[in-house]
């Protein structure tokens, strides 16, 4: 919806739909106070209607009380003559003379000076009755039997029956009766007067409630006594009449109700007297009720209807007021946003201080910041092409070094992969040497014992030379085994030589960790070779020992000599084997130590492969967001591109 539209029916509907609120509420409350208006005009008019009856009947009260009380009536307790056993026919009481004709000359001159009077009678207990105006009783007129005579008998005080249609007088009639007692306070009879409702009635129908309502009058048991537009419903009870509208009458006892007569509809107010017990029904047509109310509800639209037309009118001028300089600024947006786009387009108004100024200049501001804006995306569209171009040459530089490094990496993690195996095997060799340093330490001590043993043997030829040749055999046999035992020796310091030499070599492939090893392994050599060195004294010693015994056996003297020296050098021989004992010892020690590292150092050498399987595995993922990196890039330059040659359209 376009904003003419929009305030178009802005207007119209800030005028219609508080109009259409107003009429509805005002139609609401016209009817309300027309239907108020009804009933307090109809309430008014059926209270004075009930006030006038109510003073009517005080009247005839009070006159039943005077003719009750007057000393005719309560001392002629007799004397009065009695239709009950009479063939009917005229009543003369003026002419009976004696109390009867007194009564009835009170009763004439009392109805003569009270109008509206249809009867005054009185009644006795022994069945004699009196009454004004004089005319015919039917046969065996017993009045103790009829319903006024016992009606007072049985109710104290003044009371009155209902009414009832008397077709002689073609009247409706209402008896007021009370009882006469005598001086002593004995009832004696009863007194009556009769009062016709021909005038009431009469008065009721003339009644009219506006200009199409009027009264209708009913008794508390339903009756209709009074219906002026249909005569022929009088004395029937409502329910009993065949109309649904009197139907709803009789089951409404006070209030309003809305009923169909005659094709007409009226509304009815029912109000029940609290007195007399009779129902006062005002109708009046709903027309006539509601009838200023349409007039002014008829006055009130015709009105809104001038009001809408002039609004309208004036919606169409207020709208293009307000949208002619909103279209200007529209056409411009169009021409803007049309071919290469003109961005140096301006809109020109003359006004100062409104707001179509106001509009014109934030669109001039509007247009000029998106100038501003296009040029500065131009420059960053080129900056960004620029840096994509960086980006892709500095992904594939990168790219290759990765490459490089990730090859550098598996040769890396190769090559401690092998040193790992190497270290192993080296440990497992010094497991071995350390193995040989017990044995030979153990074979050391065997050797002590036995040198200690020769230096005994040759103390002993040289204190008994008696049994020389024995010891000589004795001892070139532990020579032999001496020789052996050095030979042994020999061997396991060329062996424990070897082993040192070996694992100075590996030490200096582990680099920094091996350094403490090789030192431990340079020992060990020299160790060896100088035990190797002493191995080879002992073995020649020996040697030179054997061929002296084999080759100077009469040589006593110089025997016992070379007993001597062979004693010192056997004491040497113990000596240096004591050295080697304790250097195999520290032999011993220092290739646990060895061992030790060598386990640590594979450790390490596994951890730092491990991580540089981890770094291998990151340097591929590297690999991968380069790749991607270097095609994102791409794109960017692309777009970039594609950013330059949108905004370079535009006029600028």
């Amino acid at each position: 919806m376009k904003i003419r539209s929009k305030i178009q029916l802005s207007i119209l509907s800030a005028l219609v739909i508080p109009a259409l609120i107003i009429s509805v509420v005002l139609s609401n409350k016209l009817n309300e106070e027309a239907q108020k208006q009804f009933v307090d005009v109809s309430s008014r008019e059926i209270r004075q209607i009930e006030n006038g009856i109510s003073i009517l009947f005080k009247d005839i009260e009070d006159n039943v009380r005077f003719l009750a009380t007057h000393p005719v009536a309560t001392n002629n307790s007799a004397g009065m003559t009695s239709y009950a056993n009479g063939a009917g026919g005229p009543m003369t009481p003026s002419r009976n003379g004696g109390n009867e004709s007194q009564m009835y000359d009170l009763f004439d001159m009392f109805a003569k000076s009270h109008d509206g009077l249809a009867y005054i009678y009185y009644a006795n207990q022994d069945g004699g009755y009196v009454q004004w105006p004089e005319g015919s009783i039917s046969a065996n007129y017993d009045p103790r039997t009829r319903p006024f005579y016992q009606h007072a008998m049985k109710n104290d005080g003044i009371t009155r029956t209902s009414a009832y249609f008397y077709a002689t007088d073609n009247a409706t009639i209402i008896s007021t009766v009370t009882q006469v007692k005598d001086a002593r306070g004995n009832k004696i009879g009863v007194q009556g007067m009769d009062m016709s409702l021909k005038g009431l009635t009469e008065y009721i129908k003339q009644i009219s409630l506006g200009e199409t309502g009027f009264l209708m009058l009913a008794e508390s048991d339903g009756t209709l006594l009074v219906d002026p537009r249909r005569p022929e419903n009088n004395f029937k009870k409502l329910s009993e009449i065949k109309d649904t509208a009197y139907q709803q009458l009789a089951q409404i006892e006070q209030g309003q109700v809305t009923i169909e007569l005659d094709g007409k509809s009226y509304q009815v107010n029912v109000i029940t007297s609290s007195k007399f017990g009779w129902k006062f029904i005002g109708l009046v047509t709903m027309d006539e009720i509601f009838s200023t109310a349409n007039f002014l509800i008829y006055l009130m639209l015709l009105i809104e209807a001038i009001m809408l037309v002039i609004f309208i009118s004036l919606s169409f001028w207020v709208s293009n007021l307000i949208t002619r300089p909103i279209d200007d600024v529209k056409n411009l947006l169009q021409e803007v946003a049309s071919g290469d786009g003109d961005l140096t387009c301006r809109i020109v108004t003359h006004s100062k201080d409104d707001e179509t100024a106001e509009l014109a200049f934030a669109f001039n501001l509007f247009v000029e910041k998106i100038r501003e804006l296009i040029l500065q995306v131009i420059d960053n569209a080129k900056h960004v092409s620029t840096m994509a171009s960086q980006v892709s040459g500095a992904s594939d530089s990168l790219s290759v070094a990765t490459e490089e490094q990730n090859s550098q990496s598996h040769s890396i993690a190769a090559a401690l992969n092998q040193i790992s195996i190497t270290s192993g095997q080296i440990a497992q060799t010094i497991k071995g040497a350390d193995e040989l340093s017990k044995q030979s330490k153990l074979e050391v001590d065997q050797g002590s014992g036995v040198i200690k043993d020769v230096i005994t043997r040759m103390s002993r030829v040289a204190s008994d030379m008696g049994g020389l040749t024995t010891t000589l055999q004795d001892l070139n046999k532990s020579s032999d085994e001496i020789n052996e035992i050095i030979s042994l020796i020999t061997d396991i310091a060329n062996m424990t030589n070897l082993l040192a030499l070996n694992a100075a070599i590996e030490s200096a492939r582990a680099g920094e960790a091996g350094r403490g090893f090789a030192v431990v392994a340079d020992e060990v050599r020299t160790l060896s070779v100088r035990t190797s060195k002493a191995a080879t004294q002992v073995s020649e010693l020996i040697k030179g020992l054997q061929q002296q015994s084999n080759a100077s056996c009469g040589q006593i003297e110089l025997l016992n000599q070379e007993i001597n020296a062979s004693v010192e050098h056997g004491a040497q021989s113990l000596l240096i084997l004591e050295k080697i004992t304790s250097s195999s010892e520290k032999i011993s020690q220092e290739t646990a130590h060895v061992a030790h590292s060598m386990g640590e150092e594979s450790n390490a050498i596994e951890e730092i492969n491990q991580n540089i399987q981890n770094m291998a595995l990151a340097i591929n993922e590297s690999t991968e967001d380069i790749s991607r990196l270097k095609l994102v890039s791409q794109q960017l330059g692309e777009q970039a591109q594609e950013l330059q040659s949108s905004v370079g359209r535009f006029k600028t």
